[in-house]
């Protein structure tokens, strides 16, 4: 555009080059999926590892209650033989009563002092 040339006065300034440019675009789905991938394995990951812990828990309390039962199971056949011993002896069966009556006498004492003390 010159000013000898009158019939350029009215176009436009410049040259003017038509560029083109390839876009590749990237699917959501793909992207959410290769930003999600490493999420998902940790998710899969911890479940794994609780659920193993959840069997190993349950295996060792299964065991504490076992070994608990062992012991109630060996108290009781104690007990059990005491009954039997003081079933046929009857020295034995006397002494257990003169005990357990000194026992009640005491709780009584106990009683009578807490009911004391709530009157006040």
């Amino acid at each position: 555009k010159k000013w000898y040339k009158p019939w350029t006065w009215f176009q436009e300034k410049g040259y003017y080059k038509t560029k083109y440019k390839t876009v590749h675009y990237v699917p959501a789905s793909d992207l959410a999926q290769e930003f999600f991938a490493p999420i998902k394995e940790t998710v899969i990951n911890n479940g794994e590892l609780a659920q193993k812990y959840v069997i190993r828990q349950s295996n060792r309390i299964a065991a504490s209650f076992n070994k608990e039962f062992e012991r109630l199971d060996d108290m009781l056949k104690q007990k059990l033989s005491e009954l039997e011993s003081y079933a046929t002896d009857k020295s034995q069966a006397e002494k257990r009563i003169k005990e357990t009556e000194k026992r009640l006498k005491w709780l009584e004492g106990i009683q009578k002092q807490v009911a004391s003390i709530l009157e006040i």
